[in-house]
């Protein structure tokens, strides 16, 4: 299903791979090929809003987030009101145990919205703001195999 609208007055698209409704809720998956959610996790209790250094490390991936935001900005949903999760294929048993992962949980989903709403509107404040220098990431060997765009920031 594509979803786009404009968040933080940018506009976002993104292809969400299954929409469900489950009970009171909307469920968001994501499907990975991996069996790993390393580079998918958040953790929101390491976060530190006024240190902007430290937030790769805390945040592998604002996907999901995002997913949500614009799921609840086209819906007459709230955000507690839907859940984000990714479907890990590359799990050797695939059941509701073992192969899904949710970066967002189930607790404190609006203080934790609020957390990742604020590092995704200062990073597009960023990448829009020409006095802010571009870098690339701190950890190239790890990142840029996987990003489209390291031609253009002269890693590769």
């Amino acid at each position: 299903t594509w979803i786009e609208s404009k968040l933080f007055g940018s506009k976002f698209g993104g292809k969400i791979d299954r929409i469900d409704a489950v009970d009171d809720k909307i469920v968001i998956l994501d499907y990975k090929i991996s069996s790993k959610d390393d580079d998918l996790k958040i953790n929101f209790e390491k976060i530190e809003l006024d240190n902007r250094e430290s937030w790769h490390k805390t945040v592998k991936s604002l996907q999901i987030p995002i997913y949500m935001l614009l799921y609840v900005k086209n819906s007459d949903k709230s955000i507690e009101e839907v859940e984000g999760k990714y479907l890990l294929l590359g799990k050797p048993r695939i059941d509701e145990l073992n192969c899904f992962y949710s970066p967002i949980g189930s607790e404190n989903i609006s203080d934790r919205i609020e957390k990742l709403e604020f590092i995704i509107k200062t990073l597009i404040d960023e990448i829009k703001n020409p006095d802010v220098p571009f870098s690339p990431t701190q950890d190239p060997k790890k990142f840029c195999r996987i990003c489209d765009f390291s031609s253009l920031c002269g890693v590769k």
